[in-house]
C-alpha cells in the first residue's frame, strides 16, 4: 500500500538554473522555464509535467507563439540543441497536439526530446524557411534528476535522466492524496446582508469613516454555498497594501446572522484568515475560494479552498520558486482529492 500523505503537508518550489520546479504530495512534478533569453519576453515558453508511478505520463509543451518577439505563433518542424559541447539538429517528432500557440509532446517523444535537450545549453525551435525561437535549457538536467529522485525512478528504465537497467515496474506508486468531502451545492438564492451590517463590517477595515466608501453597500458579492449557508465577500474599496487586495469572507445563515468564515489555517498567531483574505475571490465555476498573494513583485503564493459544510478546507497550494524570476508563475506543492458529500 502506498504511504498516505498527511493533511497540511506542503512542499517547496525550487530553482535549477533557468528553471523553476516543484513536486507535490502526490509526486506530480512540474517545471517551467522562467529565464528565457534576454531578447525575448515569453510568458510561459516551456513547461514539463511528469506524473508519478510506473506508467506516469511525461508531457513537454512549447509555447512558440508567446516566445516570438512579434507575438505571431508558428508550428516548428525542426529542433536544434547546442552548447556544452553538444550539437543536435533533427526533425521534431509528431506532436500530441498543436492549438496554434502551444506545441505538446507526450510519452517517448517527450522523453527523447528532453534527454537530448538536457545535454546542451539552448534549444532552438525552427520552422523550415521561416521563424525560429531560441530558449535556454540551463538547469534542465537538474530538473530531470529532481523529478526522478522524488518519484523514485533513479536507476530504472522510466527515469527521465538518471536511467538504469531496472524495469519501470520497480517505480513505486505515489502516496495517496488526502480526500476532502465537500458540501452539496444548492439552487437557493443567496442570503444578503442588511445595509447596517455592511457598514459595520466596512468600518473595521481601517479605510477611515470619512472616505467616500465608508457607508456604501457596494462591493459585496454573494454566493450560495449549500442549503443553509451563503458566502458574502465584502471588498474594502480602499487600499490596504501596495501589492495585494483583500476581502472579508463572511458566512450568512438562513436566519440572516453572519460571522467570519472559518478557514483552514486559522490560528491564534495569524488570527482569522477570513477577516482580510489576501487576494480572495470565489471561483463559481469550480466552487473554490481562492487566495492569491504577492510578497513582492514576481513572488507569491496561492491557496484554493473547498467548502465542506463547516469550514473552508485547503484543496491546493501553489508557490513561486524565487522572488527574482523574470516570469511569475506558481507551481503546485500540495493538493487533495475532493468528493461531494452524500448528504443532501
Amino acid at each position: 500500500m502506498p504511504a498516505t500523505a498527511s493533511s497540511g503537508q506542503t512542499g517547496h518550489a525550487l530553482t535549477f538554473g533557468d528553471w523553476a520546479a516543484a513536486c507535490d504530495n502526490g509526486w506530480r512534478c512540474e517545471a517551467l522555464l522562467v529565464n528565457p533569453l534576454a531578447h525575448q519576453n515569453p510568458s510561459e515558453p516551456m513547461r514539463i509535467v511528469r506524473l508519478a508511478g510506473p506508467d506516469g505520463l511525461l508531457q513537454l509543451s512549447f509555447f512558440s507563439g508567446a516566445a516570438e518577439p512579434d507575438g505571431k505563433s508558428f508550428q516548428p518542424d525542426m529542433v536544434e540543441i547546442g552548447g556544452g559541447g553538444f550539437d543536435y539538429l533533427n526533425s521534431l517528432p509528431d506532436p500530441a497536439g498543436f492549438n496554434g500557440d502551444q506545441l505538446d509532446f507526450e510519452g517517448e517523444a517527450a522523453m527523447s526530446l528532453l534527454r537530448n535537450m538536457a545535454q546542451g545549453d539552448t534549444v532552438r525551435l525552427i520552422k523550415k524557411n521561416g521563424p525560429s525561437v531560441t530558449l535556454s535549457t540551463r538547469g534542465l538536467m537538474g530538473v530531470l534528476v529532481y523529478f526522478d529522485t522524488v518519484q523514485q525512478r533513479i536507476g530504472n528504465e522510466s527515469a527521465a535522466y538518471a536511467k538504469g537497467p531496472s524495469p519501470a515496474t520497480t517505480t513505486p506508486p505515489p502516496p495517496e492524496l488526502p480526500v476532502i468531502k465537500l458540501a452539496n451545492a444548492s439552487a437557493k438564492p443567496p442570503r444578503m446582508l442588511r445595509k447596517a451590517q455592511i457598514i459595520k463590517e466596512r468600518a473595521t477595515f481601517g479605510c477611515g469613516e470619512h472616505t467616500p466608501f465608508a457607508k456604501t453597500t457596494d462591493g459585496v458579492d454573494y454566493y450560495r454555498l449549500d442549503e443553509n449557508t451563503t458566502l458574502a465577500q465584502v471588498i474594502p474599496l480602499c487600499s490596504l497594501s501596495n501589492y495585494n487586495s483583500f476581502v472579508r469572507v463572511l458566512l450568512i445563515d438562513e436566519k440572516g446572522k453572519h460571522r467570519i468564515a472559518p478557514i483552514e489555517g486559522d490560528n491564534s498567531d495569524a488570527g482569522n484568515l477570513g477577516e482580510n483574505l489576501v487576494g480572495g475571490y470565489w471561483d463559481a465555476e469550480r466552487r473554490r475560494l481562492v487566495s492569491f498573494g504577492f510578497w513582492r513583485a514576481g513572488c507569491g503564493s496561492g491557496t484554493e479552498y473547498g467548502w465542506d459544510g463547516e469550514r473552508f478546507r485547503i484543496v491546493e497550494e501553489r508557490r513561486t520558486a524565487s522572488c527574482d524570476l523574470e516570469i511569475f508563475s506558481q507551481l503546485a506543492v500540495w493538493r487533495a482529492m475532493t468528493v461531494v458529500s452524500d448528504n443532501r
